[in-house]
């Protein structure tokens, strides 16, 4: 994961979507409609806001999807994918899910734009980092096994919160290692700058460990004598090669906003 600069509300959502929204609610709630629409009237469901199923709330925030994607690039909020108009499945995370409240659930400050399969998988957790909350060098990426971590150095609490947010979101299942492990690859054969921001570099993290071994595409090998190099998914990498921070690929492009 990366940090997620929150984007500004668009201009029309309040009357595409939060008013709607709250006037919806107020009906399932036995109160008056806030607003003019189409149509009977809404069944009341509950007596309380609170009471109500999140299956129940009319989804209007899916009108602002569109929008959504825009503001955040189309980048995925948790996996850091880039999801694709034509194959990829966008949708309007609720941080605070549905079920909690219910309000919450038309307020652009607590969407987030995620693929589909980050959204089942982060479903109505708690306990998720929030991607507008995560800074950059709280996460690693080892270029052996291609494993997201915690960087080093962080407080136990909040290495807690990072270890638990990747094994809610399984940031490290098989799929994944094998998207960080080809990405790597490619920028060794030099087919790809570092990091791959044009085919969504997944789960960009602040600091790569032994990412300087990558500093360059890999030529035809050197007839000079030196040093056993330390193989590492088809590559030969020079032992002992340092580390350092590298930037995520959101700030390789203009800032948003």
């Amino acid at each position: 994961m990366i940090r997620v600069e929150p984007q500004p509300e668009p201009p029309d959502f309040d009357a595409k979507v939060r008013q709607p929204g709250l006037s919806a609610l107020a009906e399932l709630v036995g109160q008056p409609k806030t607003i003019e629409r189409r149509g009977p009237s809404r069944k009341k469901l509950a007596e309380r806001v609170e009471d109500l199923a999140p299956d129940a709330l009319p989804p209007f925030w899916r009108h602002c999807l569109p929008q959504l994607a825009e503001a955040y690039r189309r980048i995925c909020a948790y996996s850091c994918h880039y999801v694709e108009r034509t194959t990829g499945h966008g949708t309007v995370d609720h941080f605070v899910p549905k079920s909690r409240d219910a309000r919450m659930a038309y307020d652009w400050a607590n969407y987030r734009f995620a693929c589909g399969r980050m959204n089942a998988r982060k479903g109505v957790a708690a306990t998720v980092l929030d991607p507008f909350e995560v800074q950059d060098g709280w996460f690693q990426v080892e270029l052996v096994r291609f494993q997201l971590r915690a960087a080093p150095g962080l407080p136990v609490e909040l290495v807690a919160r990072i270890d638990e947010t990747i094994a809610i979101l399984s940031l490290n299942d098989e799929t994944f290692l094998e998207d960080r492990a080809e990405a790597c690859k490619g920028f060794g054969r030099g087919s790809t700058p570092w990091p791959t921001s044009s085919a969504g570099f997944p789960c960009s993290p602040g600091s790569f460990v032994g990412k300087d071994a990558f500093a360059r595409p890999l030529g035809p090998p050197s007839t000079k004598r030196r040093k056993a190099p330390v193989p590492l998914n088809g590559h030969r990498i020079p032992s002992g090669a340092p580390s350092r921070p590298c930037t995520p690929y959101w700030t390789s492009s203009p800032p948003l906003g």
